[in-house]
């Protein structure tokens, strides 16, 4: 498989893992050498990153000071992205209990009161843009909750995975009164 910008993987990549598959990735490619022993595992799949951080988004709004722990995360290098983003705005967030399960980073995130002058405010673009691109709509909501807002762009994507992402999200926070542009 080829790509133009190194993307998350996914769970099935972490799942051939498990299973004993052979996996090498380039700057643009990864490749893989199936198992022979495809037997039966037991396997614990982590929390998604991009569904979690609605609870922090939503918690700042509802309970101001607060502090929430995130439990059994997956925090592989691509989808962790999404933290450099968040602390980059100023978000209190620590990585407790980091470990390896099934060949995939897990890890708890403690979430803390953001500082008073509220989040900063980020533009997302590029291959930032395509490395989020699962966490770009929860950003769109945090954003509500930031100085100046967070650009998105070449996210385009996201108009045709599964549904058109980019209106539906615009929609709702519109209809939670923030402003918001479409490109």
């Amino acid at each position: 498989m080829r790509e133009a910008v190194r993307t998350p993987p996914n769970s099935q990549r972490t799942a051939l893992r498990a299973f004993g598959a052979k996996l090498t990735r380039t700057l643009d490619s990864v490749y893989d050498r199936w198992a022979t022993d495809t037997s039966r595992i037991e396997a614990a799949v982590p929390g998604d990153i991009s569904s979690a951080w609605l609870l922090p988004s939503a918690r700042r709004r509802c309970f101001p000071g607060s502090s929430l722990v995130l439990d059994a995360l997956g925090l592989n290098p691509t989808r962790a992205a999404l933290l450099d983003v968040l602390t980059a705005l100023a978000a209190r967030i620590s990585v407790l209990n980091l470990e390896e399960r099934n060949s995939e980073l897990v890890a708890q995130w403690q979430v803390q009161k953001a500082p008073d002058e509220g989040l900063g405010t980020t533009e997302i673009s590029g291959p930032l843009a395509a490395q989020l691109i699962d966490e770009l709509p929860v950003l769109a909501a945090i954003g509500l909750n930031t100085s100046g807002g967070i650009r998105i762009r070449d996210a385009k994507e996201l108009r045709v995975k599964e549904s058109d992402r980019i209106a539906l999200v615009a929609q709702l926070l519109r209809a939670m009164g923030a402003e918001v542009t479409e490109f």
